[in-house]
């Protein structure tokens, strides 16, 4: 080819297109539901400055579903401390220190926990806290089963009996002492079962353990076996049942017997007393002469 012709191709040969810019990379799933949490959270914070505590609430909630943060926590203890929901307050600190155990601000927190503990055991009550590895294990409080891990429970103070159980782990037991000045938080590493072990039972309510042991039902009785087919081995048959014992005579009837004999007596003795009144009457009626009226009296 000409160096003409070449350069004639090259100037009827459609313009390369400028190269274009590399897209933005999109969002990953991970970064929305960040920026999501976001929006939630600096809502929150805006209603809880303009005291509308309940709204803050459920923005923070909103915030802690999307992307869980200790320091949702703390907000939430002060929207419910403000609303005077004291239980809540303290379950949410608790939840603060648990999730940041080296807040800088720990100690004032504990401060804040120690009050509000004081406060709600005046009232005769006091909070338990329950958490356990794994979680999801149903508490039970004195027999009664409460819900599951993790769980805040507001009891009366006193001494509780608390038992976890999930299956595939041994069932653990605490007790748990709630008194007017702090409450309790129990923390409890579950065991699991070896092979062929068994769960231990939950232990009963003190109103169970106060009836005692429930007596064993009555075994019921076997029925006969229908007509035309022989008993199942083993089974004794009808007619070798013992009879069931008679009843034993009154005493009444030894009375009677005894009265009966009684008459006897006495008529035997009326007997004898006729008899030799008769003999009498009638050795006077061969003795001699009588009237008429005499000799049919004796004779009678």
């Amino acid at each position: 080819m000409t160096p003409l012709a070449a350069a004639l191709l090259l100037a009827l040969a459609p313009a390369a297109p400028p190269p274009r810019a590399a897209p933005a990379p999109r969002a990953t799933r991970a970064e929305e539901t960040t920026q999501q949490a976001s929006v939630h959270f600096k809502k929150g914070t805006e209603l809880y400055k303009q005291a509308r505590y309940r709204e803050a609430i459920a923005e923070f909630e909103a915030a802690w579903r999307l992307r869980p943060h200790g320091v949702i926590h703390f907000n939430l203890a002060q929207c419910h401390e403000r609303l005077g929901d004291i239980p809540a307050a303290l379950q949410a600190y608790h939840e603060y220190l648990r999730s940041v155990p080296a807040a800088d601000d720990r100690e004032t927190v504990r401060t804040a926990i120690v009050n509000l503990e004081a406060r709600l055991g005046a009232s005769g009550v006091q909070q338990l806290l329950v958490y356990s590895d794994p979680s999801g294990a149903e508490v039970y409080v004195d027999g009664q089963s409460r819900g599951r891990t993790p769980m805040a429970l507001v009891l009366p103070q006193g001494s509780h009996t608390v038992a976890l159980v999930k299956p595939g782990y041994r069932t653990t037991t605490r007790q748990a002492v709630l008194s007017p000045q702090r409450s309790v938080e129990l923390d409890v590493m579950m065991q699991k079962l070896e092979s062929g072990e068994r769960a231990a039972p939950v232990p009963a309510s003190p109103q169970e353990a106060a009836q005692g042991p429930r007596p064993a039902a009555a075994p019921p009785p076997a029925a006969a076996p229908p007509a035309g087919r022989p008993p199942a081995p083993g089974a004794a048959p009808a007619s070798a049942t013992a009879p069931p014992p008679r009843p034993k005579a009154a005493p009444r009837a030894r009375v009677w017997t005894w009265v009966a004999a009684g008459g006897a007596a006495l008529a035997l003795g009326a007997g004898a007393v006729y008899g030799l009144s008769a003999r009498s009457a009638e050795r006077d009626l061969k003795s001699g002469t009588h009237t008429t009226a005499t000799a049919t009296s004796l004779a009678d």
